[in-house]
C-alpha cells in the first residue's frame, strides 16, 4: 500500500489490536466516582476505551503513537552499486536482484514521515465506505460508489481467506504525509 500513499490515496490505516480483548466485563473493585476519576487520567494520556455491547469495556494504549506522532515507512527496497536506495513502490517495473523485505528497511533509508492525526479503535466490520477510499481501495474496487467490498479483498489477501468475518478489533490510524524524498 506504499504505492497508495504515494498517490495521496490512503490516509489511513487499521492494525489488529492485540491482544483481542475478549469478554469486556469491569469488576469495580473501587467507588464509581473513584474509578471515572482514574480512567479520564487514562484517556488523558492518550489510552482508549473500547465499549461492549455487554456493558464492559477495556483500557488499551495505542502501540502506533499518538496524534502529533510521527510515524517512518517502511518499504521493500533495494541498495544498488553507487548507494543509490531503489524503492520497489516506485520502480515496478525494473528488475532487481535482491529485493529487501520492508522489516529490514532501517530507518535511515526510509524516504516517507507520516504525521499520526487520529486514532481509534473499532470493529473491523465497522469501516465506512469513506474510510475503505481513506485505506487506498481504487475507485474502480468500489462497487457502486461503496468502498467497502474493495477494503474486504485487500484485508483478506492481507490477513488470510475470510478473515474479514473474525470481526476483530482494529486500531484505526489517520494520518497525513509530512516529507515524500
Amino acid at each position: 500500500m506504499v504505492q497508495a500513499i504515494l498517490e495521496g490515496r490512503k490516509s489511513m490505516t487499521r492494525r489488529i489490536v492485540k491482544p483481542q480483548p475478549e469478554n469486556l466485563q469491569v469488576k469495580l473493585p473501587m467507588e464509581v466516582d473513584k474509578f471515572n476519576r482514574l480512567l479520564k487520567q487514562f484517556m488523558k494520556k492518550g489510552y482508549k476505551r473500547i465499549d461492549s455491547n455487554m456493558g464492559g469495556y477495556a483500557i488499551l494504549d495505542c502501540p502506533y503513537g499518538q496524534p502529533g506522532d510521527l510515524l517512518w515507512v517502511k518499504e521493500t527496497y533495494a541498495l544498488i552499486p553507487s548507494n543509490y536506495i531503489c524503492y520497489k513502490a516506485s520502480n515496478i517495473n525494473i528488475t532487481v536482484k535482491c529485493w529487501k523485505p520492508s522489516i529490514y528497511m532501517p530507518r535511515i533509508y526510509s524516504r516517507m514521515l507520516l504525521k499520526v492525526l487520529n486514532i481509534r479503535v473499532e470493529r473491523l466490520q465497522q469501516i465506512s465506505s469513506d474510510d475503505a477510499r481513506k485505506e487506498g481501495v481504487k475507485e474502480e474496487d468500489s462497487v457502486m460508489g461503496d468502498f467497502r467490498p474493495g477494503f474486504l479483498k485487500i484485508w483478506d489477501k492481507i490477513h488470510g481467506p475470510e478473515s474479514w468475518n473474525d470481526n476483530p478489533w482494529v486500531w484505526v490510524v489517520e494520518f497525513e504525509m509530512v516529507n515524500k524524498d
